[in-house]
Order: C-alpha cells, then structure tokens, then sequence
C-alpha cells in the first residue's frame, strides 16, 4: 500500500484505522438491529439463514430477502475481489524478493498470478465443501492481514492521536480475530 498511496505515512493509517471502525460499526449495527428484531423462540437452529428468519417474520415484504441476498453477495464479492488483489500482489512480492522473476513483472505476469490464486482459492472452497467454514478461514485470514497492516504502522512515525488509532485497530482485529477462531475451533469440535 505504501508505495501506491499519496502521503502513505499520513494516509495509510488513516484508511486502515477508519476502514476497521466503520466495518466493525456497521456489523455490530446489523447484528444488533437483527437481535432486536427476531424473536428468541424464532431461532430454533443456529445454522438458519438469516433469509430464512426474516422470511418467517416479514412474509409479504420479500423484498426485503432480496436485498439482503444482494448486500451479501456483495459483501462477499468485494471482499473475495480484495483477497484476489491482495494475494496476487504478495505473490508476486514474495517472487521478485526470492529473485525468480525480474521486479520489473508484465501485465502478463500479474495476470497469471491473478489466475493462480483465483485458482487456490477456488480449490480451497470446494476442498472445504462448508460455506459457515469458509467465511470463518477467509475472515481468519483478512483479519490476520489488518493485524500485520496495523502491525507495520508501528514502523511508522506517528501523532499519538495515530498511535492510539492503530491499538484500537489492532484490538478490534483481535477481537474479530478471536470470533472467527471460535467458529473454526467449534466446527472442528462438534465433529462436522
């Protein structure tokens, strides 16, 4: 990021404490408004989908399911597009450090590397063959990239208002961070 980004000592953390915060308002925002809104009796499974408890509550207003199937689509899109870029790009870092390739990579090449982790990623989904499993790995795996982010900025020169910005962003990944552990760690135990 530093070395696309205009004023990176300023700016990148900014981006990454702001990114996490207002993330993690909003999910909190949308769990809580879902808490409040299903009864407790309502839940009789905790694998329901949430299309499925809003169908039940809201029967006439399907169009409600529709947007929530959209805004998760979505979610899911933009982040798989992220780890895509994401993964790619260190790849490619990883292969010009170990001198494989020239630093100076073509099109063709990140192309390819694009390819290859659309693949792994690909292949990861069908090996694990559990949608909940999934999202828990790729949350796992993107909060472990924030944290390293965060991490890095302590490399940085900063205001204490930034310092304090990036242990708040480093604690609400390790909070994050913790949730999707315990999903993994509870599919695991319950012998799924």
């Amino acid at each position: 990021m530093f070395a696309i980004v205009e004023n990176p000592q300023r700016t990148v953390p900014r981006a990454l404490s702001y990114a996490l915060v207002c993330v993690s308002a909003l999910y909190l925002l949308f769990t809580l408004s879902i808490m409040l809104a299903v009864p407790a009796h309502a839940v009789t499974n905790a694998a329901t989908p949430l299309s499925h408890l809003l169908l039940q509550l809201f029967p006439s207003q399907t169009w409600l399911i529709t947007i929530v199937h959209f805004s998760i689509t979505a979610s899911f899109l933009s982040v798989l597009n992220a780890m895509l870029f994401a993964t790619s790009n260190l790849f490619l870092s990883l292969l010009h450090t170990m001198k494989l390739i020239p630093a100076q990579a073509s099109a063709l090449t990140r192309h390819g590397a694009t390819v290859l982790m659309g693949f792994l990623i690909a292949l990861s989904y069908s090996v694990l063959n559990n949608i909940d499993l999934f999202f828990n790995f790729t949350a796992v795996f993107i909060i472990i990239a924030f944290i390293t982010a965060f991490i890095t900025l302590f490399t940085v020169r900063q205001t204490q208002w930034q310092f304090l910005q990036t242990i708040a962003g480093l604690l609400t990944a390790g909070i994050i961070l913790f949730f999707a552990l315990e999903g993994i760690v509870a599919h695991f135990f319950a012998g799924h």
